[in-house]
């Protein structure tokens, strides 16, 4: 089963909880959001996710995200919350 999840309700999740928001892959990124596309659609290019994984990026999914959102605490990781260095 795949859930969509709509990226621009993630952006500004990460933009409330003091993180930027990129759209595409670049050094600066920290934490790469990452889900397999719902069936039936096109398979987006996985250029961008493997050049996270060879850099050291945290690859994670929408929902820690969101369940960083609903824990609302900046305790966990100090990157936690930025998903692009400054």
């Amino acid at each position: 089963m795949c859930i969509q999840f709509d990226r621009q309700h993630l952006a500004d999740v990460v933009k409330d909880l003091g993180g930027t928001a990129a759209r595409q892959y670049s050094d600066s990124v920290t934490h790469f959001i990452h889900s397999d596309p719902p069936k039936g659609r096109a398979v987006e290019s996985y250029k961008d996710l493997k050049l996270a994984k060879t850099n050291g990026c945290f690859i994670v999914h929408p929902r820690w995200v969101e369940e960083v959102r609903l824990l609302s605490t900046s305790i966990a990781h100090p990157s936690v919350l930025a998903l692009t260095r400054t």
